[in-house]
């Protein structure tokens, strides 16, 4: 059974413990490679190898292409891990993945699907993006004027509310993109099964 410090990493250690030491549960719940891409571009858990579970450690030395299915398990320990180990709250955490997010989003890449639809159009094509990056899990959002919820559903504790790194910040880029205003995310139900965000803009 893997074991981490828990005063270093609290996050990973509870995730540990909920899931007895296993990171192979789900096998099904499957995510991009290139969602890792900034971790590892950035070399941000480089010096801490050697006291991450060994499987998690193998993704980051050897990490998947950008279009390559792996483990959603693994990647969740990953940005646990970036949270536990860089960020001091929630919304430290919630900052550095909105800059990311938003500048991929007005990237070349993502430019002609985010940045011209309104909120509420990005909003209404998020479970479809979702299914693009993950597999297992379903994104499903009910959208109005100014406001949103995003059902995030998934096996048992497959993420965790106490996770610094959670869907916040990609909310608020992909808002942002496509030209949203004075956005704020939160979250603000849990379950073992499901995640409830609140989305407001202007």
């Amino acid at each position: 059974m893997a074991i981490v410090d828990a005063n270093r990493f609290p996050t990973v250690a509870r995730y540990l413990e909920v899931h007895r030491g296993r990171l192979d549960r789900y096998p099904q719940c499957q995510g991009k490679g290139g969602l890792l891409r900034d971790v590892v571009e950035e070399q941000l858990l480089a010096e801490v190898m050697d006291v991450l579970p060994p499987e998690v450690a193998e993704l980051l030395k050897n990490p998947p292409p950008v279009n390559v299915w792996t483990s959603e398990m693994l990647m969740e320990v990953v940005f646990q891990a970036v949270g536990d180990l860089h960020f001091r709250t929630a919304a430290e955490a919630e900052e550095w993945v909105y800059t990311h997010d938003l500048a991929r989003f007005q990237g070349k890449l993502y430019r002609l699907l985010m940045v011209v639809m309104s909120p509420i159009a990005v909003l209404r094509t998020v479970g479809k993006r979702w299914e693009a990056f993950h597999r297992g899990t379903t994104l499903d959002v009910q959208a109005e004027k100014n406001r949103a919820l995003g059902f995030l559903r998934f096996p048992e504790w497959l993420y965790l509310p106490e996770s610094k790194i959670n869907m916040c910040g990609s909310f608020r880029a992909a808002l942002a993109a496509g030209g949203a205003k004075q956005t704020a995310v939160r979250l603000i139900e849990v379950t073992s099964t499901q995640h409830v965000y609140e989305a407001i803009w202007n």
